[in-house]
């Protein structure tokens, strides 16, 4: 039955999300637990698993790809392609240029990882959000 309501709400919320679209009106959903569903959140727990366990690869190269890195393909591969590593404590490849959004992202991450110790989940994740300016990249999106 659960489900059943969470599927009606979901729909709901979708319906009224195209009809503010379709009318240009802007909009921020702010509370409720269909915000655990989006992709935004998904992405930074990404990020926290990655600064949590920097040798984690998958949660590394998710949250390099997350909006707050943005990070394409093409620098991925450049990364890799010159002999870097998906673990924020590795040594970066000294061949690519200091401001290469792979690095710049490593770095962010691992200033991030040293802090954690001293930091509860939510004031790291609040640090993450204002550091890489997310409630401004947010007004972009739903």
């Amino acid at each position: 039955m659960a489900s059943a309501c969470s599927s009606a709400t979901r729909a709901s919320l979708g319906f009224l999300e195209d009809a503010l679209d379709d009318l240009a009106i802007p909009y921020r959903v702010d509370t409720g637990t269909l915000v655990y569903d989006t992709q935004e959140v998904r992405d930074a727990l990404s990020t926290l698993a990655a600064i949590d366990d920097p040798s984690d690869e998958i949660a590394l190269v998710a949250a390099l790809r997350y909006p707050l890195y943005a990070c394409s393909d093409a620098d991925l591969f450049t990364f890799v392609a010159a002999g870097g590593h998906w673990n924020v404590r590795r040594p970066v490849p000294e061949s690519l240029p200091p401001d290469h959004p792979v690095l710049a992202a490593l770095a962010h991450l691992r200033a991030l990882a040293a802090e954690r110790w001293w930091l509860e989940p939510s004031a790291l994740l609040q640090r993450l959000f204002e550091d890489r300016q997310a409630y401004a990249l947010g007004l972009g999106h739903r």
